[in-house]
């Protein structure tokens, strides 16, 4: 019972990457609600495991100090260890609790919108996972081996499909299947290349980094693989993160020692958000920019701009941005007129950018607590870089997410793999602190 949470949280992590991505009912009709499903399984029952596990070590461990007649030992992880990325990710939950709390579409805010269920529900969840899960993990090669194959099935199959093929039947009938919007288990094209933003940087890595040549060379080819089904059915967005992922890891291995000074992290931070802010800027310029996107983020933009000032604090409720946008159409003809020439009856559910689902969704308050869990990683990163290589590895999926999601939105395809890796990232941070 000693290292039930180790073993819990590696048997978590597998059973994320392998069941959520994987998991169908044979049609893609209501696919990513069934997929919103399997993670809400997946977590449940780890955490059912997790509690009832706890209760009896706990027994056992005072029925043994007893017998020893002594007092019970501590836990050697020190009070101090991840404490800047604990009190984020703490911040950040109340921060999207307290959206959650002044919603008028409370129930919405609380499951999500259906078929995506990132409401307030999935971030507590990941937020449980990341405090008592994920943190206990120490990550090894096997480990990074497993979630590696488990992807080889939905990356086969996006490429089967957009060679015309429908092995599993999942496409109805006359559908042509080399251009459809949806791949292989995943679901929508947009959604693979978010679970592809995770999947890459971890191939690249172990091309680098895996212990014998032989699984290095093996990595390589599962790279090719990579490579070409993003070009069969990617998005430029996935393209250029995987090039840079490439050139990090490819940059690590040049010059192993480089370090980040903890100094820099928040000049990092902000250059980030500024060239962020200019590429939305751009982007609303030209409203055919990143497949429509420059016209969705000058929505966002004016739709924010109509908010009271609670609104702009703390945001519409979390994951109801569609509602809210609705409201914001019915009051704005010009902006209607517009929305149902480029989209018809579709939609929109995001502004498709994390930072603008935040802003509106969570308002300032929401964007700033997720803006400082991006800080504590750099930090907490900072303080172990060189210490194991896979913590170079769970940074690498921690900032190429954090890329990919700048013109995509949250989906369980993708940010319970980021919360993942926020945990691991905290096991390698308290293992220093003993």
């Amino acid at each position: 019972m000693k290292n039930y949470r180790k073993y819990l949280g590696i048997f978590y992590i597998l059973a994320a990457f392998i069941i959520i991505p994987i998991y169908n009912k044979g049609t893609f009709d209501n696919l990513s609600q069934h997929k919103v499903e399997a993670f809400y399984l997946v977590n449940i029952l780890f955490f059912i495991a997790y509690f009832v596990l706890g209760i009896i070590s706990d027994i056992r461990k005072k029925n043994e100090d007893k017998l020893k007649n002594s007092t019970p030992s501590k836990d050697g992880a020190s009070k101090d260890a991840q404490k800047t990325l604990d009190i984020a990710m703490g911040i950040y939950i109340f921060a999207n609790f307290l959206s959650l709390l002044f919603s008028k579409n409370i129930e919405n805010a609380f499951y999500g919108v259906p078929g995506f269920g990132m409401g307030f529900l999935s971030i507590l969840l990941m937020g449980i996972s990341y405090f008592y899960i994920s943190r206990n993990v120490n990550l090894t090669e096997p480990v990074i081996h497993i979630i590696a194959l488990s992807s080889l099935l939905p990356i086969l199959l996006t490429i089967i499909n957009r060679l015309g093929y429908d092995p599993f039947k999942m496409f109805n009938e006359g559908e042509y299947i080399r251009t459809h919007l949806y791949v292989s288990t995943i679901g929508n094209y947009s959604a693979f290349c978010a679970y592809m933003g995770i999947i890459i940087p971890i191939v690249c890595f172990m091309t680098f980094f895996a212990e014998k040549k032989t699984v290095r060379c093996i990595y390589g080819a599962f790279l090719a693989l990579d490579i070409i089904s993003i070009i069969m059915a990617g998005t430029s967005a996935i393209r250029i993160v995987t090039v840079f992922a490439f050139l990090l890891v490819l940059f690590w291995k040049i010059a192993p020692q480089l370090h980040i000074y903890q100094g820099a992290i928040i000049a990092v931070c902000v250059l980030f958000f500024l060239c962020y802010a200019l590429f939305v800027s751009i982007g609303i310029s030209n409203p055919d920019f990143a497949n429509g996107r420059g016209f969705i983020w000058e929505l966002t933009r004016e739709m924010f701009r109509s908010f009271s000032i609670k609104q702009k604090m703390i945001g519409v409720g979390t994951n109801c941005y569609m509602y809210s946008l609705s409201d914001f159409l019915m009051k704005s003809p010009k902006y209607l007129e517009a929305c149902n020439e480029r989209f018809g009856n579709l939609a929109l559910t995001s502004s498709h950018s994390e930072y603008l689902d935040y802003l509106i969704n969570s308002g300032i308050i929401g964007l700033f607590s997720y803006g400082y869990v991006i800080y504590a990683a750099l930090k907490t990163y900072s303080e172990m870089e060189n210490a194991n290589k896979f913590f170079r590895l769970s940074f690498l999926c921690i900032i190429c997410y954090l890329l990919i999601v700048t013109v995509n939105f949250s989906n369980v395809l993708s940010t319970p793999f980021f919360f993942i890796f926020l945990g691991t990232l905290g096991y390698g941070k308290r293992a220093l602190d003993r």
